[in-house]
């Protein structure tokens, strides 16, 4: 019966990965011969969250991240934050104009780049629901910063 249910999961995070790599794809029809399978080129910011699991959480450690590839099996991304250490990653997607979709990932690997960015590699597990209170925790972690950083600039004034 678990293995069941693991199956269903897996099969709704690679319907969902599916038909974001395919969306990539078709924006660049070249293609990609490349180890594993097929990754194409995607760039969005997403909200990430570095953890044990999901219910064990801290949302107050979310950060912004960028996208580097996806495919049917997981996603790359690009931090600044720091190395990451714990084995899980809970991943917000864009999906629509308001709201989003979480994906639970394992850390596969946290890779360093240079000028402290990192290369990571996510294998998507899961599809997961957020509770409006853990995804409002979330957009205030990482929405809080930006929006400090707005009215400071805001309040500068240039003298000539």
């Amino acid at each position: 019966m678990l293995g069941f249910i693991f199956h269903k999961k897996r099969n709704d995070v690679h319907r969902m990965l599916v038909g974001r790599t395919n969306r990539a794809q078709l924006r660049d029809i070249e293609g990609h011969h490349g180890r594993g399978p097929t990754r194409a080129g995607w760039t969005e910011v997403v909200w990430a969250v570095p953890c044990q699991s999901h219910a064990t959480a801290d949302y107050s450690r979310s950060f912004a991240a960028v996208t580097r590839d996806i495919s049917s099996e997981g996603i790359g991304l690009i931090i600044h934050n720091g190395p990451v250490s714990e084995p899980r990653m809970i991943v917000g997607l864009h999906e629509g104009a308001d709201s989003r979709r979480f994906l639970l990932c394992t850390l596969k690997h946290c890779t360093p780049l240079a000028q402290g960015f990192y290369q990571v590699g996510l294998l998507a597990e899961e599809l997961i629901e957020m509770s409006a209170a853990e995804e409002n925790a979330i957009g205030q972690a990482i929405e809080g910063p930006c929006v400090a950083v707005e009215v400071s600039a805001a309040n500068r004034v240039r003298v000539g």
